[in-house]
């Protein structure tokens, strides 16, 4: 067991498309430890909302796909 409040490990979400897959967040990782601020930065269309989204369990499914990874709240 860790000491962290979130565990992001290796995020991967995928959104069907027509002509396949389209890879929005592809090995994302990061941990929040209890009492840590985190600010997640990037350009227009990185994949920020998608992972604030897919952390919460908002993704719809289809067409999202949690392909794989792991998340951890409080273990």
């Amino acid at each position: 067991m860790n000491d962290y409040l979130l565990d992001v490990q290796d995020l991967k979400i995928y959104f069907k498309v027509k002509s396949g897959h389209i890879r929005a967040v592809d090995g994302v990782n990061f941990a929040v430890k209890p009492g840590e601020k985190v600010a997640i930065v990037g350009e227009s269309g990185c994949g920020k909302s998608v992972t604030a989204l897919s952390i919460m369990h908002l993704i719809a499914q289809p067409p999202g796909e949690y392909a794989g990874g792991s998340i951890f709240f409080e273990g």
